[in-house]
């Protein structure tokens, strides 16, 4: 069972957290199936994982790494989610939120012929339990207009 993989106790000083070693494991042998259901469930037609946008809580290097890994997805796509965790390190759930701004910042700030142009992307957070939570995204067609 997965309940003592990943742990939060409250302290004097807040939440601690703790990310057993098991979990990078557990992610690389759970994700694809977690992702399937999800997509499969709102009819969304996945021929590769890399044709989504990404934005993964960043957990540490190793769930990343299995993420990538399982999913087999290209180095770049989970670009945004690793400079969160190197400027800021896993902040338990805001941490995501980080990685939408960071995912955003990098979207518009491109040319338009080198814009991302995923329509769909995936938002994936962990939690304790070790719990997976999903959020199927849609980009506007076009990310300049609207927010620059």
């Amino acid at each position: 069972m997965t309940e003592d993989a990943i742990t939060t106790q409250f302290a004097r000083s807040g939440m601690d957290y703790h990310i057993g070693k098991q979990v990078p494991t557990i992610v690389e042998q759970t994700i694809k199936q977690c992702l399937l259901d999800v997509t499969g469930t709102l009819g969304i037609d996945v021929v590769t994982w890399n044709d989504l946008f990404w934005a993964v809580h960043p957990g540490g290097r190793a769930i990343l790494d299995s993420v990538e890994a399982a999913l087999r997805l290209e180095t770049e796509k989970l670009a945004a989610s690793r400079h969160v965790l190197s400027e800021y390190g896993n902040m338990s759930s805001a941490t995501v939120v980080f990685v939408l701004k960071e995912l955003h910042r990098r979207l518009t700030a491109k040319d338009d012929g080198d814009e991302e142009t995923a329509e769909w992307g995936v938002m994936i957070a962990f939690g304790p339990g070790i719990t997976v939570e999903i959020m199927v995204l849609r980009a506007t067609t076009n990310l300049k207009e609207n927010y620059v």
